[in-house]
């Protein structure tokens, strides 16, 4: 089955369509969808990272301000 579509230039564009209504034999190798997911999925990859270093940094400094408390109660 073929619908027509018109484009802004005087030729007449065919795109087909299969039974259901779907676009077929024009589908692009890229899926939003998917790359939507992936940038997220690294995002919160990313930001997992960073919150392990933070909160490593800031045990460090919690450790030190103790030892340092520590110290001055002696």
């Amino acid at each position: 089955m073929f619908k027509p579509q018109t484009n802004t230039s005087s030729e007449l564009k065919v795109i087909p369509f299969d039974q259901k209504g779907q676009v077929v034999g024009t589908k692009t190798d890229i899926d939003y969808n998917e790359i939507k997911a992936q940038l997220f999925w690294y995002s919160y990859q990313n930001l997992k990272l960073q919150y392990e270093e933070i909160s490593k940094t800031l045990k460090a400094i919690c450790n030190q301000l103790e030892s340092i408390a520590e110290q001055l109660a002696r």
